[in-house]
């Protein structure tokens, strides 16, 4: 009877273990409003509905223009796929705006940054660490004989949140555009994306 009893007991613990459908990072990106990494400033309970509201620092942005402070509730707030949020711990964060809210959840693909390496190929390098290669690439382009298709292509890449172009070529679904004159970086942008070669 006692070994029935730690069966069943075994059986209700593995169901409440969080069970998320196998997206990937893509996907997860995809369907997300914000993607971004920050650091949770307060956690707090919403006084009407009693939900969790947590409030982000953001550091660095992967996908949307979300503010620098944001609130977001957890998706899963008191089901097993709860995220433990603690004040002073950076994340990974994927958010939707649903239900006149924006909110979060580990099945969105939220995580402790230091959970999220397997992410990083897939996102690539965020606003700010964009930002600091534009000015490395704008000083490579000053006091050349072609400084301003240099700068203009630079001007367009930083519109797009665009890369220069790997030594391996584009990625898969992407192509490679560029300006119209001597001097310009190549970069790759969606294949459904207008070019400034047309």
């Amino acid at each position: 009877m006692r070994a029935l009893g730690l069966i069943l007991l075994g059986v209700k613990v593995a169901s409440a273990e969080c069970q998320c459908p196998p997206f990937t990072p893509k996907e997860l990106t995809e369907q997300a409003t914000y993607v971004f990494n920050g650091e949770v400033w307060d956690v707090a309970i919403d006084g009407k509905t009693r939900q969790r509201v947590i409030t982000f620092d953001v550091n660095d942005t992967f996908k949307g223009d979300p503010k620098p402070r944001i609130e977001l509730k957890d998706e899963a707030d008191g089901k097993e796929c709860a995220i433990d949020f603690h004040e002073g711990e950076s994340y990974l964060v994927y958010a939707r705006w649903q239900w006149g809210a924006t909110r979060t959840s580990r099945c969105w693909g939220t995580k402790r940054l230091q959970e999220a390496y397997g992410d990083a190929a897939a996102l690539g390098p965020g606003d700010a660490a964009k930002a600091k290669y534009y000015d490395k690439l704008r000083i490579l382009c000053l006091g050349r004989r072609d400084t301003a298709c240099c700068l203009a292509s630079l001007k367009a890449m930083r519109r797009g949140g665009y890369l220069p172009r790997p030594d391996g070529g584009c990625p898969e679904d992407m192509i490679p555009d560029q300006m119209r004159c001597g001097g310009s970086y190549v970069w790759c942008v969606p294949a459904t994306a207008e070019r400034q070669t047309r």
